[in-house]
């Protein structure tokens, strides 16, 4: 019965790291599309107020634009996060080597 539940964690665990990798490059693949991509000069009309800089190249985004950055952010944050505590707490794996085995 253990090894089965140590096996669904790491299973679990596993699958949060490779979604948080995912969002994660899907979110810089995003910024960069943005960077080269959006106008380099505010539009209010538009709604294009939200500056984006690259290395400083300022480009203006939407508002919704810029959530989807944000929430691919955190997404990506909170997934690895999880995997993370998964580690630590539920698999107790954290630097822990057992040396008599």
């Amino acid at each position: 019965m253990f090894k089965r539940k140590h096996t669904i964690w790491t299973v679990v665990e596993t699958v949060a790291a490779l979604v948080a990798l995912g969002l994660f490059l899907t979110y810089m693949g995003l910024w960069e599309q943005y960077a080269h991509t959006k106008p380099d000069a505010a539009n209010l009309s538009s709604g294009r107020i939200y500056p984006l800089n690259e290395h400083g190249l300022i480009v203006y985004l939407t508002s919704a634009e810029q959530n989807r950055l944000h929430m691919l952010a955190w997404m990506a944050g909170f997934c690895f996060l999880i995997a993370v505590l998964i580690g630590i707490f539920i698999k107790k794996s954290w630097g822990r080597r057992n040396l008599f085995s």
